[in-house]
């Protein structure tokens, strides 16, 4: 009876409760949408015929010379916001399907931030995510050693108390793990049939032959390799002698048949200057360019994005710069639950045949010399002066001189990864004309191929709803 009579006031708890959040997102929404500049139909008229507009007091608005390049108006045009290998890739897919498309980037430079100096290997089918159960536990265990730590800096970043409520929500159960795992996959998997493509016409060359990976026992090698079973990758079990007669407490080993190493930089280069001369009418590159906000009509529809140099006229529009694209969701009503996550990459003078993955780093060859990373940091982009002084680098130095005690140390990087609160990227529409894809995490290179795909279909109306922005909450 009590019961009978306690659900009607439940039920109008909940409506009210709908109802009230649907108002603060609506008036969240119209707020930082009234960042951007709104033109009418004269300033529109006035920026496309004459590349300037009079704005308020006859305030004079300019536009960028790029609108003055008349073949990029030829095709549907896209600006992508942020030249790491995530917007280039995305830049040469779009430049294969009939866009014009112009890339920006506020450094002076394309790829010299995440996508300059990282691991470089290439695990489009790895079934290990960061943010899971074991990791956010142990990043509390401030008095044992470990691998992923929570930095103070979470605390002061945008939206963390949304980071963390999707995180819980999320990715806080092994059932959410494996489940995200599965998501992973299923990009690494378009990504790897990608970058075969491009493989085959020379725009990238694999550094070594594969991925081993070692184990301290049979067991723990078991678990991971249940895992690989479970998401039906391929493996092999190898007995190579020398590598484990290197690492005496690593007893236990397999062969990953897909992974591999790739220069993340220098794949970013040599595509960049592909599209460069491949689509010299329809491709630009604008370094030292750094958008601010964005500019709407009266109807609310983008039509351009507001720049120090002035106005950049456009069809479409994706950011795509790491965890900082946060700061441009924002101008659409959307706070990105996503975390700058420190990481570690060490060069060292020898190499290998094999990348390797063990319980402590990752290693490949690049370039004749061992490129090791690993460690995380969650919650901060900050770099010190000396980052082989890092708690992450000692790590990784204390077990890579264990097994290599008369190595030599080139130099130590660190970068900031960006991630979202599950640990999948968020590729998708986010407003009428514009796409986000950002929040790829340690597998930035992994993915890239797989990203501009799924990208380039969304923008043709197929839905991906395992990486939409759709899927969090409170955003």
């Amino acid at each position: 009876m009590l019961k009978n009579s306690i659900w009607p006031y439940r039920l109008v708890l909940a409506g009210s409760l709908g109802v009230g959040y649907y108002i603060y997102r609506n008036f969240l929404w119209i707020t930082m949408l009234n960042q951007n500049t709104i033109f009418n139909d004269s300033q529109i008229t006035d920026m496309k015929l004459r590349n300037f507009a009079y704005g308020q007091g006859q305030n004079v608005i300019g536009g960028h010379y790029v609108n003055s390049i008349n073949t990029l108006n030829e095709k549907p045009k896209v600006l992508i916001i942020g030249a790491g290998v995530i917007g280039i890739i995305q830049s040469l897919k779009l430049l294969e399907n009939g866009y014009s498309v112009i890339l920006v980037d506020k450094g002076a430079q394309a790829a010299m931030e995440t996508s300059y100096y990282n691991g470089c290997v290439f695990t489009p089918l790895s079934p290990k995510t960061l943010i899971n159960p074991q990791s956010i536990l142990s990043a509390f265990y401030f008095w044992k050693e470990k691998t992923t730590s929570l930095s103070i800096d979470f605390f002061l970043q945008k939206y963390w108390f949304i980071f963390s409520i999707n995180t819980l929500l999320l990715a806080c159960t092994n059932q959410k793990a494996l489940q995200n795992a599965e998501k992973q996959i299923k990009l690494g998997r378009i990504s790897l049939k990608e970058a075969d493509r491009l493989h085959k016409r020379g725009l990238f060359e694999y550094k070594v032959k594969g991925q081993i990976g070692l184990f301290h026992d049979e067991d723990k090698k078991k678990a991971f390799t249940d895992l690989l079973d479970h998401h039906q990758v391929d493996y092999k079990d190898i007995d190579n002698p020398d590598i484990l007669q290197k690492y005496p407490d690593l007893k236990s080993s397999f062969q990953f048949i897909t992974e591999n190493g790739i220069d993340t930089f220098s794949l970013s280069q040599k595509v960049l200057q592909y599209c460069q001369s491949k689509y010299p009418k329809y491709f630009t590159f604008i370094p030292k360019t750094n958008v601010k906000n964005f500019v709407l009509d009266g109807r609310n529809n983008c039509i351009g994005a507001t720049t120090g140099q002035g106005v950049i006229l456009s069809d479409k529009f994706i950011i795509s710069c790491a965890h900082h694209s946060k700061y441009l969701t924002d101008k659409f009503g959307i706070r990105l639950p996503i975390m700058p996550v420190k990481g570690w990459c060490i060069g060292v003078d020898q190499n290998e045949d094999y990348s390797i993955y063990n319980p402590y780093y990752l290693q490949t060859t690049i370039d004749g010399q061992l490129r090791l990373s690993g460690c995380a940091e969650i919650g901060t982009d900050k770099r010190s002066e000396d980052p082989s002084k890092d708690w992450g680098a000692q790590y990784i130095l204390k077990y890579f001189n264990k097994y290599n005690p008369n190595a030599k140390i080139i130099n130590v990087h660190s970068c900031a990864r960006p991630v979202m609160a599950d640990d999948l990227p968020v590729i998708s529409q986010i407003y009428k004309n514009v796409y986000l894809s950002t929040g790829h995490g340690s597998k930035g290179l992994s993915y890239s191929f797989g990203s501009a795909e799924v990208l380039y279909q969304i923008m043709q109306g197929e839905q991906y709803q395992d990486f939409s922005i759709s899927r969090f909450y409170l955003v």
